[in-house]
């Protein structure tokens, strides 16, 4: 990026003195005045020095930027991660299928209205209880789910599993 504003400013320089000469061969103009044009014009240019370090920190602000970046990247992707771990973790009201729609674990919901749970022998219809359980107060309730074993609930919230 420096040496597009060196080129730049070398190139403005050459533009004035260009400018400049062919004012003076067209007007025939008072040469005081276009030399103190072509002062004026000088004085404003950037000193070379000047722009290589203006370029200098604009390297140090773009290389501070892309590891700015990268950590970023670095953060959504970890953040991404644990959002992704959690959904996998965490079910609502209805059938869970342990081990296809659910984790195995032991499963909490920490704030239920009038909550009612089962749990079924797979491939029972629904017909083989192995458990079962409600609540009807704001109480934690915590079930373990097996391999094999279906669960279905209502009322109870969303169940976050903790081991």
């Amino acid at each position: 990026m420096g040496w597009i504003i060196g080129t730049v400013a070398a190139s403005s320089l050459a533009l004035i003195m260009l400018i400049v000469a062919i004012a003076a061969a067209s007007s025939g103009g008072d040469s005081a005045q276009l030399e103190a044009d072509l002062s004026r014009a000088e004085s404003a240019l950037i000193p070379q020095e000047e722009v290589e370090r203006r370029n200098s920190d604009l390297d140090a602000r773009e290389e501070a930027l892309a590891l700015r970046e990268a950590d970023v990247s670095a953060r959504e992707a970890a953040i991404s991660e644990v959002e992704a771990m959690v959904a996998r973790n965490r079910f609502g009201d209805g059938i869970q299928i342990v081990g296809k729609t659910v984790e195995a674990g032991v499963y909490r919901t920490d704030d239920p209205g009038f909550c009612t749970w089962y749990l079924y022998r797979s491939g029972s219809n629904y017909e083989d209880v192995i458990n079962s359980g409600f609540s009807n107060e704001p109480e934690e309730v915590t079930v373990v789910l097996e391999a094999g074993q279906d669960f279905d609930s209502s009322g109870c919230g969303t169940w976050t599993k903790v081991g």
